[in-house]
C-alpha cells in the first residue's frame, strides 16, 4: 500500500515540473498546502524583487510568469494568491517597458480587461479585495505605456468598458478614468473611439460631478466644444474653478521656495520646478491648454465668458498665456485674437 501511495505520488506533477502551466492555473491550487506554498514562493518572488528590481526582466524572459499570473488573475473566484498575484504582476510591470511589451504580446491586455470586467457592475466584498483591483488597474496603466498596447486596449473594447465601469459609478469609478487617460495620452485612435461611443457625455457627468445633457451632433472636436456651450458655459465656470484652485496652490508653494535659502538645500532650477509640478503646476498647466484651445475655437460665446471669469479673478488672458508659454513655444497664437 505504502509503495502504491508513493508510486501515485511520483507520477503527479510537481509545481516545479509545470513550469506554470496554465492548466494548473485554471484549476487554482488543489487543496490548502499548495495553496499555502504557492503563496510563499510569491513572498520570496516579491522580496526578491525588492532587494533587485532589475531581476524583473529577466523573470519574465525566461520563464512563463507573466502567463502563470494572468492565468492565475481569470480565476472569478476571490483568494489571498489572486491578490498576491496582482500585486507581483504590478511590480513586474513597473518601470519595466520589456515587461510591459511582453504582457502585451502574450494578450495580456485582453486578460487583464477580463479580469476588471467582473467588476462593472459590482464593488469589491472585502478591503484585500478592494486592493487587489486597484493592482489590477494599476496594471492595465502600467500595460498601457507602449503604444502598441494602446492599440490592442482599443481593439479588445477597452474604451467601452472603462466607459461602462463609469456609468455603474462603482469603486473602480475613479480608477477607470485613470485608465482612459492612459489609453487615450497621444494615441488620437483612442480618443476617438471614446467620442465615437458617447464617452463625452459620461466624462463630463464625472467633470460636473453630475449628469450632462445630450451630446451634441457634429464632428468629433465640435461635440467635444459643444459640451461648454451647454447651459449657459458652465463647464467653462468649473473649469475656471479649478483654474483658480491649482493657481493659489502654484503660488503658495512658489512664496514657500522664495523663502527658503536654496543654497543650502542644494535645490538647482529644475528642482525647483518639478516641486510646482507636484504642487499642481502641472495640472495648472492641462488647464489652461483646455482654455486656450476653447478660445482658439472661435465661438464669441465660450470667449465672452473665459474673458469675464478672467475680469472676475482679476486675471488677464496674458496669465493664461504665460502658463501656456512652457508648455508651447507657439502658444502666444493660441489667445490671438
Amino acid at each position: 500500500m505504502e509503495m502504491d501511495a508513493a508510486a501515485a505520488a511520483h507520477k503527479r506533477k510537481r509545481p516545479q515540473d509545470e513550469e506554470f502551466d496554465l492548466s494548473a492555473a485554471d484549476s487554482v491550487e488543489a487543496d490548502p498546502d499548495e495553496a499555502e506554498a504557492v503563496h510563499h514562493t510569491l513572498a520570496v518572488l516579491e522580496n526578491l524583487l525588492d532587494l533587485r528590481p532589475h531581476l524583473a526582466d529577466a523573470v519574465c524572459e525566461r520563464t512563463k510568469l507573466l502567463r502563470w499570473l494572468l492565468a492565475r488573475l481569470k480565476v472569478r473566484d476571490f483568494d489571498a494568491n489572486k491578490q498576491y498575484a496582482s500585486e507581483i504582476l504590478a511590480i513586474l510591470l513597473q518601470n519595466s517597458p520589456a515587461n510591459q511589451k511582453r504582457l502585451g504580446q502574450t494578450n495580456g491586455v485582453d486578460a487583464l480587461l477580463q479580469a476588471v470586467a467582473m467588476y462593472k457592475s459590482r464593488d469589491p466584498k472585502t478591503s484585500d479585495e478592494e486592493e487587489m483591483l486597484e493592482n489590477l488597474f494599476d496594471c492595465l496603466c502600467c500595460v498601457l505605456m507602449p503604444m502598441e498596447n494602446k492599440d490592442r486596449f482599443v481593439k479588445a473594447e477597452g474604451v467601452e468598458l472603462m466607459i461602462i465601469i463609469m456609468k455603474q459609478k462603482k469603486l473602480a469609478y475613479s480608477s477607470a478614468i485613470r485608465t482612459l487617460d492612459f489609453a487615450m495620452t497621444r494615441f488620437p485612435p483612442a480618443c476617438e473611439r471614446f467620442v465615437d461611443v458617447l464617452g463625452l457625455k459620461t466624462a463630463f457627468a464625472a467633470f460636473m460631478g453630475k449628469a450632462s445633457g445630450i451630446v451634441t451632433k457634429g464632428s468629433r472636436r465640435m461635440r467635444l466644444l459643444g459640451k461648454f456651450v451647454e447651459n449657459e458655459c458652465e463647464k467653462i465656470d468649473r473649469l475656471m474653478e479649478f483654474y483658480m484652485r491649482y493657481s493659489d496652490r502654484v503660488k503658495e508653494e512658489s512664496e514657500r521656495l522664495d523663502s527658503l535659502d536654496l543654497d543650502d538645500l542644494e535645490m538647482d532650477d529644475d528642482e525647483r520646478y518639478n516641486r510646482k509640478l507636484e504642487a499642481g503646476l502641472y495640472t495648472l498647466q492641462l488647464i489652461a491648454l483646455i482654455l486656450g484651445h476653447i478660445w482658439h475655437s472661435g465661438n464669441s460665446q465660450m470667449r465672452t465668458r473665459i474673458e469675464l471669469l478672467l475680469r472676475q479673478n482679476r486675471l488677464t488672458k496674458q496669465n493664461v498665456k504665460d502658463i501656456l508659454q512652457v508648455v508651447c513655444h507657439s502658444s502666444s497664437i493660441i489667445f490671438a485674437v
